[in-house]
């Protein structure tokens, strides 16, 4: 019996030592697992400082471009005076003037002359509204040229458009002068025809 009883009593202690052993090795294995998710989590945290400072690092530098991009942006929307200054400016108002002057002028005469007809004279008038209307449109280009805040262009780029204009209303002073010498001669022809010895000295400008 008292067999029995030690053979039980060392299961017993056997079985708790085994117990205690596979608890032990447990432990040691979550240890293992502990230590390891704190080498990856420090690995992680160093991995993330680093990515932090490189945006940091292209946030700036983007930044600065940015701010760098935008204020030469804001540079092409500022009218110098060397802009404002530019003779083709000069040279536009006075073939935009002279303009005005001449077709005014003509169409006076041609009124005075008797010799076209009333719808002659409407279609004349017509034709000449149609020019100044150009040389409104040339105004108005002029305008958003020299407008701040308006175009964003270099003065290089202003001065250019600013000539391109000015040949523009040269070209079209010319064309309203070719087409009042064609009416000119028109009238001279008529005035000739009728013996009008006066029109023709008032179209000659004698």
């Amino acid at each position: 019996m008292k067999q029995l009883f030690v053979i039980a009593i060392c299961c017993c202690i056997c079985t708790c030592i085994f117990a205690q052993t596979q608890e032990l090795e447990q432990l040691k294995i979550n240890l293992e697992k502990l230590a390891q998710m704190r080498l990856m989590l420090s690995q992680a945290k160093q991995g993330y400082q680093i990515l932090e400072r490189g945006y940091n690092g292209i946030r700036d530098a983007a930044k600065g471009n940015f701010d760098l991009h935008k204020q030469k942006l804001n540079d092409l929307l500022v009218i110098r005076q060397t802009v404002r200054q530019s003779p083709s400016l000069g040279d536009f108002q006075q073939h935009r003037t002279t303009t005005s002057q001449e077709i005014a002028q003509w169409l006076q005469q041609a009124k005075h002359l008797g010799i076209f007809q009333v719808w002659e004279l409407v279609n004349i008038e017509a034709v000449f509204k149609e020019r100044l209307k150009e040389m409104d449109v040339l105004s108005e280009e002029v305008q958003m040229v020299l407008r701040s805040g308006s175009l964003r262009m270099s003065d290089a780029e202003r001065l250019q458009m600013l000539e391109n204009i000015n040949q523009r209303s040269f070209a079209c002073l010319l064309l309203v002068r070719e087409t009042i010498q064609q009416q000119k001669k028109i009238a001279v022809k008529r005035a000739q025809a009728k013996q009008d010895q006066q029109a023709v000295k008032r179209l000659y400008g004698f």
